[in-house]
């Protein structure tokens, strides 16, 4: 059987190149895994630092406290410690104290009623390891991340699908925190169980502190 020549030199070329593409692909996932694992390692550390730093912290018992349509801080005995002056306050947390403006934008102070993290948050978490979880700004009502508790952006949530789940929030454990990534707000056969309420697919997974996402499960809630 005659085969052509040429055709023979075409296609060990074309062999060479995908082999020496397969090659380069291996080394170059190799190199990514390896630059992730690192980058991992570094910002699991800082997370650490800082729940071993707010673990430190006293607890503040100061309570909200209304007067004349605002807002402040009182002790337990009745007494107040920081005038009212917010639209509205919430509990302290790690030495936070959450506070509201009438537009509703958020931010934090401190024991001594100083403001340390400005009102520009749209929705913003209480801290929890030192670390809370930001969705909207004033400026960008799309920037979702993570701030520390001087209010420094440690991780922004940039292109990734995955939601983190607020109620409650109990911060990172070793670099990674839960989110879920997909949910359906409707299902094509709703209302078959009603009065009970529709099975709403969530898929979860793990988010850790470099943004990438991993799958863990798939389950259904009962809306």
């Amino acid at each position: 059987m005659f085969v052509n020549k040429r055709y023979i030199r075409y296609g060990l070329i074309g062999s060479f190149f995908l082999i020496s593409y397969l090659f380069y692909q291996q080394i170059y996932q190799k190199w990514s895994e390896e630059k992730h694992q690192k980058a991992l390692r570094a910002c699991t550390t800082t997370l650490q630092n800082l729940r071993s730093e707010a673990s430190k912290i006293k607890p503040v018992n100061l309570y909200p406290v209304q007067q004349n349509g605002k807002y402040g801080y009182k002790n337990g005995y009745g007494k107040i410690m920081i005038q009212p002056q917010f639209h509205r306050t919430e509990l302290f947390h790690e030495g936070r104290g959450q506070i509201i403006d009438r537009n509703w934008f958020q931010g934090f102070i401190n024991a001594k009623g100083e403001i340390v993290i400005p009102q520009e948050f749209r929705g913003v978490t209480d801290f929890a390891g030192g670390v809370a979880y930001f969705s909207g700004t004033r400026e960008d009502p799309k920037k979702r991340g993570f701030i520390d508790r001087n209010g420094n952006i440690i991780l922004e949530l940039r292109n990734v699908d995955a939601h983190i789940e607020t109620f409650p929030y109990s911060g990172f454990n070793n670099g990674r925190i839960t989110a879920y990534l997909h949910k359906h707000e409707s299902v094509p056969w709703g209302g078959f169980l009603f009065p009970y309420g529709n099975p709403v697919p969530r898929v979860y997974g793990s988010l850790d502190c470099t943004g990438k996402v991993t799958f863990e499960e798939f389950v259904w809630t009962i809306f």
